[in-house]
């Protein structure tokens, strides 16, 4: 059997919930062989704490068979190196650009870029989807962190966890499987990967899990400054917590000559002076905004 993993976006906050994530899709399997889809790392020049984790994940791999990893755009330094290419000299077969895995007669696609169908970043006409369905048996893309299928045989398998709020709607990660002597494929949800929610007030957070991303969204100005204090607790309490302004706020013309010519910057800036008086209340106002 073979595994095929999305896009990991490796950064020091996600290596516990990455490690848990690979207990459970790697670590209890029997997989002969792995393939990694790109955009292993999240920057371009990763920690050497993010380095030696991965190189600690593939060695761990490569004693029970192959691994192939396809360079993404988030691993390339250059047109001529990467963040992974150190991984060749301990066995690893890395693929640039559209590349195949020769399995018997089937024929796997990999890659790491957009296509002409079913993206909604760009249409990239140097990729499109019939070829793809026709030079391969399947076909399995990263880059779009979505799981989406372009076409009967060709898929974006997506990320394996959910890196940022914008993929809120993108439902369950999912990583696939693939039997080397029928070719069959199979795609499972990943059910250790860290949920993430969305709010709207301090009341519903308190009752979701703490075992969860959570963005709290404000629909006014009013219920902001309401629930200010209570912030640094649940940012405290969540895996992440970010907050959202959902409002334009309104501010009266001033017309004395006091006030002409102040920014709301200077103006916000006086506001945090004499009305917050709790530091990392005044701290997570400011990141917030």
């Amino acid at each position: 059997m073979i595994a095929i993993y999305g896009d990991l976006h490796i950064d020091e906050p996600s290596i516990p919930e990455i490690k848990e994530i690979f207990k459970e899709i790697y670590f209890n399997k029997d997989y002969k062989r792995v393939v990694f889809l790109g955009d292993i790392f999240n920057k371009k020049k990763p920690t050497p704490k993010e380095v030696d984790f991965f190189t600690w994940l593939v060695t761990e791999m490569l004693k029970k068979g192959a691994v192939d990893i396809v360079v993404g755009n988030h691993d390339e330094s250059s047109t001529t190196c990467s963040a992974l290419d150190y991984v060749r000299h301990i066995g690893v077969t890395m693929h640039r650009g559209e590349s195949c895995v020769l399995l018997g007669n089937f024929k796997l696609g990999i890659g790491h870029f957009f296509t002409d169908k079913g993206d909604e970043f760009c249409r990239n006409e140097l990729h499109k989807v019939s070829d793809l369905s026709t030079k391969y048996s399947l076909t399995l893309l990263g880059h779009d962190h979505r799981f989406k299928q372009l076409a009967d045989n060709v898929y974006h398998l997506g990320s394996i966890r959910r890196k940022s709020f914008n993929e809120l709607e993108y439902g369950k990660p999912k990583y696939a499987e693939i039997d080397s002597e029928t070719g069959l494929c199979r795609f499972y949800d990943i059910i250790s990967a860290i949920p993430m929610y969305e709010v709207t007030s301090v009341k519903e957070a308190l009752k979701t899990d703490s075992k969860a991303k959570l963005r709290l969204v404000f629909s006014s100005f009013d219920d902001y400054l309401a629930s200010v204090n209570q912030l640094p607790e649940l940012k405290n309490r969540f895996e992440a917590f970010k907050v959202k302004h959902n409002y334009t706020q309104k501010v009266e013309k001033k017309t004395t000559s006091t006030q002409k010519g102040r920014s709301f910057s200077d103006i916000f800036a006086k506001f945090l002076k004499e009305t917050v008086k709790n530091v990392k209340v005044k701290s997570l106002i400011e990141e917030s905004l």
